[in-house]
Order: C-alpha cells, then sequence, then structure tokens
C-alpha cells in the first residue's frame, strides 16, 4: 500500500477537487508482475549504489533492460516496462530531486510517475503512506504506515506496458534568453540575454511586461494581476538551433517587480536557456486534446503487440482543475469520453513528476511501414526523452498500463 495526501480525489470521470475528506483506493490486478514497495530516507547520498537501492526495496533485476529475470512467467518479454511511482513531500524538493536523479541513473529503463503531497485546506498536513504488506501490519500503528519527509513509491516489472505522458498546458512566447545573473540560490532572476540578438535585459521584468502586452492577455497596468497566468520554461534541449523545436519544464513565475527580478518558485543556473510561457484554459485543453489523440494510435498499436489497458493514472497540480479551466472535471471528463472503460485514479497535488514525451523527428513517420501493413515497434508516439525526470509546477502525469488480453 503506497500513496500520499491529495487536494481532492480523481476517481474515474468524479473529480472530488477541493474536498477536504475523503479517501480513494487503487486496486491492481496485474498477474506476472512483481511489485516492490519502498522508502527512501532523508540520508540517502547520490553516491547510491545497486545495494543501497535494494536495501530500500528497489531491485535492479526486471528494472533494468537486459535477460529476462529470474522469476519471469511464461509469457514475459525481455521488451516488457517498468513503472516506478514516486510520492514526495513538499518540504523537500530539492531532496525530491536528488531522488528522481538517482532513480534515473540506477534504473533508467523504467518509467516514472508520481507527485508531490497536496492538501485540501491550508491548515491541512501533507503527508506520505507506505505499508510493504497489509498482512499481519498493525493498522492502528500510525507511525509505521506515514511519514512526512523523504520519498516513498512503489515499482511495478513484469508483463506489463506502460505509457507516461506530462500536459504542462503552456505555449512559449518571444525569444530564448540565456540565464546571466541569478540570487537566492538560483530562485530569483536578475538579468538575461536574448539568445537571438544578444540585447541584455537588466530588468527581465521589463521584458515580461512587454511580452505580457504583445500577448494581448492584459494591459500593462494590470500585469501584476497577471502572474497566474505567466510562466517560465526552463529549456531542457538548449542547444537546439531552432526555437521551435526546443523542449520546456515550465516553472511558476511567484512574483515580479517593474524594472526588478523574476522570482521563480525553483531554481534556475546561470547559462541555462529560458523562454516565457503563456499558461491558459484553451492552450491546456489544445495540448490535452493532441496528447489523447497520439495515445489512442498508442493504444491501437500496443494491441497489435497483444497487450490491453489495465487502467490508468492522473497526478495533476492544484494550480490546474478549476483555477485554470474555470470549471471542475475538465480532464477527467474528457479522458472518460475518449476511453470508455478504462479506470482511472490519482488526485490534485502540490506539483507531478514524470518525463517528457518525445515529439521528435522518429514521431513524424507513419504508424505503419509500407503498403504491408507491418506496424512499427510500440512505444512510438509516447516515447520518453532520455533527458530524465522533472518536477512539474503547472503539470498533469499520467500512466496508462497495459496487460495481456486475458488479463484485460
Amino acid at each position: 500500500v503506497v500513496g500520499t495526501s491529495v487536494g481532492g480525489n480523481i476517481v474515474d470521470d468524479m473529480d472530488y477537487e477541493g474536498q477536504d475528506a475523503g479517501v480513494s483506493v487503487t486496486l491492481l490486478y496485474l498477474p506476472g508482475s512483481k511489485v516492490m514497495p519502498f522508502r527512501v530516507p532523508d540520508d540517502m547520498t547520490e553516491s547510491w549504489k545497486q545495494s543501497d537501492w535494494a536495501l530500500a526495496g528497489l531491485e535492479a533485476e526486471g528494472l533494468n533492460s537486459g535477460k529476462l529475470p529470474s522469476w519471469a512467467v511464461s509469457g514475459m518479454s525481455e521488451k516488457d516496462d517498468a513503472v516506478i511511482f514516486s510520492f514526495a513531500h513538499p518540504e523537500t524538493p530539492f531532496f525530491t530531486k536528488k531522488v528522481l536523479n538517482g532513480l534515473d541513473f540506477a534504473f533508467p529503463r523504467a518509467k516514472k510517475v508520481g507527485a508531490i503531497s497536496g492538501q485540501a485546506m491550508e491548515n491541512h498536513e501533507a503527508a506520505l503512506f507506505m505499508l510493504p504488506s497489509i498482512t499481519g501490519a498493525d493498522l492502528n500503528r500510525e507511525s509505521g504506515a506515514c511519514y512526512d519527509t523523504g520519498v516513498v513509491g512503489l515499482a511495478i516489472s513484469g508483463a506489463i506496458a506502460a505509457d507516461t505522458v506530462v500536459a504542462q498546458g503552456s505555449r512559449p512566447i518571444g525569444p530564448n534568453y540565456e540565464v546571466l545573473e541569478t540570487d537566492f540560490n538560483g530562485t530569483v532572476i536578475n538579468r538575461m540575454r536574448d539568445v537571438s540578438s544578444g540585447s541584455m535585459s537588466e530588468g527581465a521584468p521589463t521584458t515580461l511586461f512587454d511580452l505580457a502586452g504583445f500577448a494581448g492577455m492584459i494591459d500593462q497596468a494590470d500585469v501584476v494581476a497577471a502572474v497566474n497566468y505567466m510562466a517560465l520554461g526552463i529549456s531542457v534541449t538548449p542547444l537546439e538551433e531552432d526555437i521551435d523545436k526546443h523542449q520546456y519544464i515550465v516553472r511558476p513565475i511567484t512574483d515580479l517587480q517593474k524594472d526588478g527580478p523574476i522570482s521563480l518558485n525553483d531554481q534556475v543556473r546561470e547559462g541555462q536557456v529560458v523562454r516565457f510561457h503563456v499558461r491558459d484554459r484553451s492552450n491546456a485543453e489544445a495540448e490535452l486534446s493532441s496528447l489523447r489523440a497520439r495515445w489512442q494510435l498508442e493504444r491501437a498499436s500496443r494491441a497489435m503487440d497483444g497487450k490491453y489497458p489495465a487502467g490508468a493514472f492522473v497526478f495533476t497540480d492544484q494550480a490546474r482543475g478549476q483555477k485554470l479551466y474555470g470549471k471542475g472535471g475538465v480532464e477527467t471528463s474528457a479522458f472518460a469520453r475518449d476511453f470508455p472503460g478504462i479506470s482511472l485514479g490519482g488526485g490534485y497535488v502540490d506539483g507531478a513528476i514524470g518525463q517528457l514525451p518525445n515529439f521528435g523527428d522518429r514521431n513524424e513517420e507513419p504508424l505503419f511501414k509500407g503498403a504491408s501493413g507491418t506496424p512499427k515497434p510500440v512505444g512510438l508516439l509516447l516515447d520518453q526523452m532520455e533527458k530524465g525526470t522533472y518536477l512539474h509546477g503547472v503539470g498533469s502525469a499520467y500512466l496508462m498500463i497495459y496487460g495481456d488480453a486475458e488479463d484485460e
């Protein structure tokens, strides 16, 4: 049993955003798979080896590529996927990043998804839950299952396939900038340089004010009220020459002052490439629609390999939902409409964990080869970037798990 507190539960097409009471439980039945609950303690270091992860509960066999594990059952293939769910406490973001980097290094083959604990009310305490087994467990001992530090999670490997994707709901505007000067441990940007023109910007928000006006969103006098709709994307492909092919991790802008610095809820480094983004309902819904269309094609491709959806999860940031769309249930109802009969579990959280999809040149090829109709290898349309797993402050992380036909 692994989980986290949330700011609202998601159960199929039912959306309980902001409700301060309730519990949702998702049960997985995946024959031929191995499940490994784990907890990463606060003293985890970047030098952890496979033996250290094994002590935490994660065994490399089955999570990394190579030969079939010793516990393999009939029907398993070396092409089967592995998934690692991770849940972290909101007060330790830098530790969470260290854990995610460690998981990427130790288990590069596994697909990652998860969340930062959410809170329905300000006076609620964020919490993590983990019981390696409910058999013989003393459920009255709160300290044995509830944690307010560290990272807990669940790894699944075996006869499954999985697709993960993150929707950020933002579109870039303006040019790319190189960060030249930061403050407060990288959470404040003081100076930037336009990558295309080389022009310097002493007050990054001055550029932000201009861009906000160009976007037609607001009057410049109201720019402070529009902070919730502007964000900064940090490029994970900084060497890409074509600005439209950059991929960004979008970070909310938490504060700004005219002719002053930009404050973020995350760190940036001097030398990184960034670009302003606009967050609004239309962008978010268009992105989700595009991702679901790709996912429907991927589902058909998986079926050709004998894999069918067993269920799905979504962990959506509390900055989305009614705050972004103006009404509840937008993402859940759309998923239920496009994927009827597939169970969806999850919740509203303080940040999503996931990998960016790779929509590069490989995805421009058709789903089938030539006139023979031979299918492309599965995993093509929602292939993952090899840049690692990230915390997403304005995103929704989705996961769909596939099982064999007879287990559907």
